[in-house]
């Protein structure tokens, strides 16, 4: 709702007082409306600025209000069969988006025409990936079988998004169970049940959209600098460094405090290179990178982009030059076998992650040229890679 502050500035001209004292009156009571009436207020939700003009003998008041849309959770029924045959298997797919805020809880549960199934609160489901955060969706597999009836009946299923702005969305999937009938029943009426025997969720891999240039912040610069990246905030990225010389090039992240967290690039003369920041380690705390330490003689640019502007790791398999970072949420779920090789003359390393940025093992630490069979951790989403000649890598 948008609210409107108006003002009224009323005259009272009394018989008695002389023109210029009149005027000087006007004048006072324009100059007090004109400080009592200016002022700018900002909320979450709404930005009303209000800003007032005067002259010697009219005053008039503007105001101007704007509000930020909020963005409801989406859901989308990707497959609501229309009916299906009585103790038969029945599966709803559905897709979760989240346009505006992260996704807090997603919950669903079937119902019949006497009864309902118990609740299932995906959020506590430990074999499930982490929920949908903002600009990202999940899609996800409800099955379950219908059982029972002497006719047809409604067999619906029902789920419920809650973002953190506490946003709701609901959707049902009715599907109509066909029961035969026969001109012989074998169902008393009074035991008739239809309560389902079982129910099977099964999270599918999404990969999310790749984001528009306009998320990404760009650093340039030459020779050694303190950088200040705070303006990419805490979310997890993947930064892009370019650098033309010929010495040698370093650079550590450094936290709020100055603080080192890290070293993220080491490299010699001409290079670009794909790395990610804003990272855990396997048992500590996420380090958030605020600035830059540069070392260097070289003209450089970082470019940080949002986690899903990596590679995806999507087919059989995926090759590359030099570290860079990709997404790979199919190996999430159990352990995988992965072929990797490499052909150069420096260390390899590839280290796994889980789908928040966590640490959750090396999975390669090799020299030079090779080749050989690694098994992944079962909740492995991201793969960083770092090398200095080209690699594969199947399954």
């Amino acid at each position: 709702m948008k609210r409107l502050s108006a003002f009224l500035l009323v005259f009272l001209i009394f018989c008695g007082p002389s023109d210029e004292e009149i005027q000087q009156r006007i004048d006072d009571a324009v100059q007090e409306a004109v400080a009592s009436t200016s002022s700018t207020t900002s909320t979450t939700s709404t930005t009303s600025t209000t800003s007032t003009t005067s002259t010697t003998s009219t005053t008039s008041t503007t105001s101007t209000t704007s509000t930020t849309r909020l963005y409801n959770p989406v859901i989308v029924l990707d497959k609501c069969p229309s009916s299906t045959n009585v103790n038969q298997d029945v599966s709803v797919e559905f897709t979760v988006r989240a346009p505006g805020s992260d996704i807090k809880e997603i919950t669903t549960y079937w119902s019949w025409p006497d009864g309902q199934s118990e609740y299932s609160n995906y959020s506590t489901i430990s074999s499930l990936l982490p929920l949908p955060k903002k600009g990202l969706s999940g899609s996800y597999i409800s099955t379950n079988t219908p059982v029972g009836g002497s006719e047809n009946w409604k067999f619906n299923f029902h789920v419920a998004v809650v973002n953190k702005q506490n946003q709701i969305s609901n959707s049902i999937c009715s599907i109509n169970v066909v029961v035969p009938q026969t001109t012989t029943t074998t169902i008393p009426v009074t035991t008739t049940t239809t309560i389902p025997v079982t129910t099977t969720t099964v999270y599918v891999p999404t990969f999310p959209e790749t984001p528009s240039s306009s998320t990404w912040k760009r650093f340039k610069g030459n020779g050694n600098d303190i950088v200040d990246v705070s303006s990419i905030g805490n979310d997890l990225q993947i930064v892009y460094v370019e650098a033309t010389g010929s010495g040698n090039f370093f650079t550590d992240t450094l936290d709020s405090g100055l603080d080192r967290i890290s070293l993220l690039v080491n490299e010699i003369g001409n290079f670009n290179v794909i790395h990610i920041v804003n990272t855990a380690s396997r048992y500590g705390n996420y380090e958030y990178a605020k600035y830059l330490e540069v070392d260097s003689d070289h003209s450089w640019e970082f470019v940080f982009k949002p986690i899903a502007s990596a590679r995806n790791f999507d087919g059989s398999s995926i090759s590359g030059f030099r570290s860079e970072v990709i997404e790979a949420y199919t190996l999430n779920g159990s352990k995988k076998v992965l072929s990797i090789s490499h052909s150069g003359s420096g260390n390899v390393f590839v280290e796994e992650y889980d789908c928040n940025g966590r640490n959750v093992g090396l999975l390669v630490n090799e020299i030079g040229n090779f080749s050989g069979s690694y098994v992944t951790k079962s909740n492995t989403c991201i793969l960083e890679i770092q090398a200095d000649g080209n690699w594969k890598i199947n399954r």
